[in-house]
């Protein structure tokens, strides 16, 4: 049985493996599967088999630092609840089950990547018509892992931001951290649901999660080097 000092110290473990995981799949996978990628665009439809089908080996590998990176993110759910539930039942439920929701769909856009791989490898050696049915398939496959991302990301501010909230209200993270939880989660959050309404995703995700990366940096290292000191109610 875990004590409370080595259940804040794993959450914080936790938090800092799904960024470095995480980190690991995106410089794998490199640009070839950008979300930035219009899917209406025939050539840049192309394009990303092409760079997808091109060096194979680093694109499973890619899927499986960010299916590692999910079941991270699911194990952080839990950790995560037992240690902050305490504080308020219903933000860390809430918070939890939208976690929980993040990884499981993140998950599958992965597998969804591992079916693009599949097409990418034969669209390249295709021509004609089946190099045309091919395309059009790569291009409904990135659609499908493109709004499976968006939602999965939507998730996961949801969710950080029921832990913000949590943790600004209980003070049971320094303030200004709780504070930062709360306006990332919230910056993420609008940004996604902007770009829904748009065929691209806009260019400002990157700078507004670079704050959100900042937050469950600090706070990671702060639960894995504070333990429970601070953090029982």
């Amino acid at each position: 049985m875990l004590s409370e000092i080595d259940l804040a110290r794993l959450t914080g473990f936790l938090f800092l493996f799904v960024l470095a995981t995480s980190f690991a799949g995106s410089a794998l996978a490199g640009a070839a599967i950008s979300v930035t990628i219009s899917t209406e665009d025939p050539d840049e439809v192309a394009g990303m088999l092409r760079k997808v089908a091109k060096n194979p080996g680093k694109q499973r590998a890619s899927v499986i630092f960010n299916l590692l990176s999910q079941l991270g993110v699911i194990a952080l759910a839990g950790t995560l609840f037992l240690t902050f539930s305490p504080y308020n039942l219903l933000l860390a439920l809430l918070g939890t089950l939208w976690r929980v929701a993040e990884g499981v769909i993140l998950a599958s856009v992965e597998i969804n990547n591992l079916v693009l791989l599949g097409v990418a490898q034969a669209f390249v050696s295709a021509d004609g018509a089946e190099g045309v049915a091919l395309e059009t398939m790569g291009r409904a496959t990135r659609m499908r892992a493109k709004g499976g991302f968006t939602i999965g990301v939507m998730f996961f501010a949801l969710g950080s931001l029921m832990y913000g909230i949590l943790f600004v209200s209980s003070i049971a993270v320094p303030l200004w951290l709780g504070w930062l939880g709360v306006v990332s989660s919230t910056l993420v959050l609008a940004v996604m649901w902007l770009s829904l309404a748009r065929s691209r995703l806009s260019s400002r995700l990157m700078y507004v999660a670079v704050t959100i990366i900042l937050y469950e940096l600090a706070l990671g290292f702060w639960l894995l080097l504070r333990g429970a000191a601070g953090v029982s109610p």
